[in-house]
């Protein structure tokens, strides 16, 4: 496994999410927010999912947290950031992290949130979690 929350951004560390957020990672050319936007639409399933949202695009990110307030970050990308992607250029790249800090998904082209969701339902952690909300309920 890659040393999945190892990236350093400037006063963001992805090493705060383990064990609290499943994170993804969005790499897009600016132009593009279609990925990003189908994602960040349906704020009641990201916060279901515990899904917080990183898109980088050049020296720049943004992150999409509505666990936080404000829920929309910006900052510069440090050098290291670059390392948990592949060597795909500017092209498109998104990566899902898990709880454990584990990759999940990493794919080059756009997905589905109904496919990033359907995968997130279907891991372990994501089922005890509706267990334990059904046994409350």
């Amino acid at each position: 496994m890659i040393c999945s929350f190892c990236i350093g951004l400037k006063g963001q560390n992805l090493e705060k999410h383990l064990w609290k957020h499943r994170v993804v990672l969005i790499k897009s050319p600016l132009h593009d927010q279609t990925q990003v936007k189908d994602l960040i639409d349906d704020v009641d399933a990201l916060m279901d999912r515990k899904l917080v949202v990183y898109q980088f695009y050049g020296t720049t990110f943004t992150l999409i947290d509505h666990n936080q307030v404000p829920g929309k970050r910006t900052g510069q990308v440090s050098s290291e950031a670059s390392l948990h992607f592949s060597d795909v250029g500017n092209e498109f790249e998104l990566v899902l992290i898990g709880l454990d800090g584990g990759v999940k998904m990493r794919k080059t082209k756009m997905v589905s949130k109904d496919e990033i969701f359907a995968l997130i339902d279907g891991m372990p952690m994501r089922k005890a979690e509706l267990n334990n909300r059904n046994k409350m309920n």
